[in-house]
């Protein structure tokens, strides 16, 4: 709920400016590997081939054990923190929150930090960013009390000590570790244990956390206790409602009598002093699919409720589909264009028993925030300026109120899907070797009567030794490990130099480049001349199908073929925004630093030209990267970086005459 134009969900892995990411940890139901590789390589400011060679991971990644295991390969610098089998009960892991540390550029800032803290409904899906209408709410804490800070430092350190608390649970009852007690691959993320130290000290606990989870206490109900008014101020005579699954009738808490869900909410809320007896009330859902509020549409119109579709920014039409849950309560003018002493609740919990009104040791674990944005301005049908609460939540009502059943329709209904990835008794290996013999130790050591199996380069089973498991081959990334006849699971390896599911530095020529820039800003694409298991058996085909981007022509000369090269990226970081420029300025260095040493490259030496010169024009990158602006000093310094690297900078640019 920003102000300004809206980033997308994977833009808020982008650090200050001056800053890059030092650890995070990400929780989610479900999350998929090209969106996780877009938010680390915004968080990191390195390309997945930067990242593989540096291998040491920054992100840990929770997920609901439903989904696909995102292996170590697929998201380099990630690694994903398999859930237990024997988990502390719940139905789905469901919440969706990241807390991201960053550290300054410059070593000699090195004590200074800033750390994030992301809510969010959607998911760390492609879908989520592509398709889905979602909310996310984010907060900020630095090191050191700024002038000008929007709210109140001991807010959000409560905030974030609220979801430390979340996050050690979280860790400790669904992966066995918590921040104080990390193994190696982890070992970047005590930083943040370290940091949230820091604020422990400082206080906060006195201040009521606007970050909510359900651990221990219902959702709802404490959105109702943040949610009150306090000093005789106003009830609220307006309440919206928007999920993107309702349940039907529920059975009372206090009197067994069916009851809607969202009558559950309003009943509430007028009984326990937060809404007026006689509000406006509006409940927003995806037409096609909107579950229990289908069947029951008539009775919620007579209790006064007016249905409508939800809309995105304002727009009068949108093949988005409502994801996001809120509910948005506050005092309207006789107008109906002011909310004022307006509260909002936003989170992972839908409007149902498992997610709303049920703690996780009964329903799903969830969590969101609750706010008091202040004075908000409506425009319903127009749109509204960007502190408008029909910006900033899907309730512009675009379209006009569905008065008909026929045009409600409840989709399918939710089906628990199977477990299909759960953690295995070891979490990683180190490759060790002595002489022709080498092994893989696991971590933790295994019982011996634990029935264990490694997969080798070969295929075949490896050999159980003393000292772990014989490997027959070159140092691996990572190995698939089977428990029993259970499912298999992608284990990480630490190589003889520390370094976690290690790639090999590979060169790329200038025809193989604009593939790794074409996309941006989603992630490269994954290289196609790698068979299934890689050079070396450490590549495992991944879930999901990437597109196959194109790759740049070969031509008969080299001059063509770089000026091509050329006339692609002034093309396209002509339409890079000014929010994506300082990730695209990183994706352009790393990208053709790895043509340096190239055959082509040695080419353009012997014809004494530079041929990055062009890059430099005025006419090859936007007004906000000209020279004199701060885009333009991040460009030119990027372009000299590859200069150098090409061993090209001081020959004459290519086109003029020598």
């Amino acid at each position: 709920m920003t102000p300004e134009s809206p980033p997308s969900l994977s833009q808020l892995f982008e650090p200050a400016e001056g800053y890059v990411g030092a650890a995070a940890l990400v929780c989610g139901f479900r999350a998929d590997a090209p969106f996780m590789d877009a938010c680390v390589e915004r968080f990191t400011r390195l390309t997945a081939d930067q990242r593989g060679i540096e291998a040491r991971i920054r992100v840990g990644l929770i997920v609901d054990p439903r989904n696909p295991q995102i292996f170590p390969d697929a998201v380099p610098g990630m690694l994903q923190l398999l859930v237990k089998a024997d988990h502390a009960p719940f139905r789905l892991l469901h919440a969706k929150v990241a807390l991201l540390l960053f550290r300054p550029i410059e070593r000699a800032e090195a004590q200074h930090w800033v750390l994030r803290l992301i809510v969010s409904t959607g998911n760390w899906t492609r879908e989520t960013a592509d398709r889905a209408i979602d909310l996310f709410w984010c907060v900020e804490l630095h090191d050191s009390e700024s002038e000008g800070d929007a709210e109140p430092r001991t807010q959000i350190i409560s905030d974030m000590l609220a979801t430390a608390e979340f996050f050690d649970a979280v860790l400790r009852d669904c992966v066995g570790y918590d921040l104080n007690s990390l193994p190696d691959p982890l070992q970047p993320l005590e930083e943040l244990s370290n940091v949230l130290a820091q604020i422990r000290s400082v206080g906060g606990n006195e201040v009521i956390p606007r970050f909510i989870h359900n651990l221990r206490t219902p959702l709802f109900e404490q959105v109702i206790e943040r949610a009150t008014p306090s000093g005789g101020a106003s009830k609220s005579n307006y309440l919206a409602i928007g999920s993107g699954f309702f349940d039907g009738p529920l059975k009372s808490l206090d009197d067994g009598n069916d009851e809607h869900a969202v009558e559950r909410v309003r009943r509430r809320l007028i009984d326990d002093g937060v809404l007026t007896k006689k509000p406006t009330l509006e409940l927003f859902v995806n037409l096609e699919a909107c579950q229990g509020v289908k069947q029951a549409a008539a009775v919620l119109r007579e209790r006064g409720w007016k249905i409508y579709r939800a809309s995105y920014l304002d727009q009068a039409s949108t093949q988005r589909f409502l994801h996001a849950k809120f509910i948005f309560g506050a005092c309207m003018d006789a107008e109906f264009t002011k909310a004022s002493r307006g509260w909002v609740y936003l989170g992972s919990g839908n409007i149902t028993r498992n997610g709303f009104f049920l703690s996780a040791g009964r329903g799903n674990l969830e969590a969101g925030v609750v706010l008091r944005p202040g004075t908000l301005y409506l425009k319903r049908r127009s749109s509204g300026p960007r502190r408008s609460a029909n910006y900033l939540l899907p309730i512009a009502c675009v379209d006009d109120e569905i008065t008909s059943d026929d045009a409600l329709a409840a989709g399918d209904a939710f089906e628990m899907p199977p477990v299909v990835c759960t953690a295995v008794p070891i979490m990683y290996f180190r490759w060790a070797s002595s002489g022709d013999e080498a092994w893989l130790a696991p971590f933790p050591l295994l019982d011996a009567g634990i029935p264990v199996r490694v997969n080798g380069p070969d295929g075949r089973d490896c050999e159980r030794i003393d000292t772990g498991f014989r490997w027959l081959g070159g140092e691996p990334r990572q190995v698939s490990v089977r428990v029993s006849d259970g499912l298999a699971v992608i284990v990480p390896v630490i190589g003889k130099d520390g370094r976690v599911a290690a790639a090999p530095s590979r060169p790329c020529s200038i025809a193989d480049l604009w593939s790794q820039l074409e996309g941006f800003p989603e992630p490269p694409a994954i290289d196609e001349d790698e068979d299934e298991f890689g050079s070396d058996g450490d590549r495992f085909e991944e879930t999901m199908v990437e597109a196959s981007r194109p790759r740049v022509a070969m031509h008969s000369t080299l001059i063509r073929e770089t000026m091509d090269l050329l006339e692609q990226i002034a093309e396209r970081q002509m339409e890079v925004q000014l929010r994506d420029w300082d990730a695209w300025c990183a994706r352009l260095q790393q990208t053709l630093i790895r043509a340096a040493g190239t055959e082509e490259v040695r080419g353009l030496h012997a014809l004494g030209v530079n041929p990055l010169a062009p890059l430099r024009d005025a006419a090859f990158r936007p007004a906000f990267a000209q020279s004199g602006t701060r885009g333009g000093a991040l460009y030119e310094s990027t372009l000299s970086e590859i200069e150098l690297e090409w061993q090209v900078n001081g020959l004459r640019p290519i086109g003029r005459a020598a």
